[in-house]
């Protein structure tokens, strides 16, 4: 994978020298290599960081560079999608900034919005707080002016483009927009 993924052939003998002097514990596999890194380097996390780091010390000069070949196909935005993203691009371009909230909510919020009937219910929830899917996106977005708000922000202005749930076979799933300010 390593040769495959930088273009040239690293010898084993200079992979586990790189390795080695990074000051990691290197054992050799029939699969490869297993290598643990030390406690401090926190950005090793996958085989992509290793190879990161064995090109790295290697030197990015000694993989040779090659040219993408393949066909290029421009990929046509569904007019629906193009029209979504307008929206997102108008409401950045006035001063409202998008937030992103779990589609998973805490049954207790919805009921003091009055939504009591027709909720999705997690079969496997994250949490209990956790274990309906919203049917709006307003009362997620309310709290999260309130979360700025309780951080003498004077003025919020959100809006979330998401999708809602509502009971049916299968669930139902239903494009939506909110949008608030104080």
């Amino acid at each position: 994978r390593l040769a495959r993924v930088l273009g040239v052939a690293v010898p084993d003998a200079e992979v586990a020298r790189i390795f080695t002097a990074l000051g990691m514990q290197v054992t050799t596999t029939a699969e490869g290599w297993q290598v643990v890194a030390p406690s401090s380097r926190f950005d090793i996390v996958r085989e992509e960081d290793l190879i990161e780091e064995v090109a790295r010390i290697f030197g990015y000069d000694n993989i040779p560079t090659a040219t993408p070949a393949g066909a290029l196909t421009l990929a046509v935005e569904p007019e629906a999608r193009i029209g979504e993203l307008a929206l997102r691009e108008q409401l950045a371009a006035r001063g409202y900034y998008e937030a992103v909230n779990l589609s998973f909510v805490p049954a207790e919020l919805l009921a003091r919005w009055g939504f009591d009937d027709g909720l999705v219910a997690l079969a496997n929830p994250l949490s209990a707080d956790l274990a309906v899917m919203r049917p709006a996106l307003l009362p997620g977005l309310v709290e999260s002016l309130r979360h700025n708000r309780a951080r003498q922000q004077e003025r919020v202005r959100l809006f979330e483009v998401a999708r809602v749930f509502a009971a049916g076979d299968p669930p139902l799933e239903t494009p939506s927009l909110a949008i608030v300010a104080s």
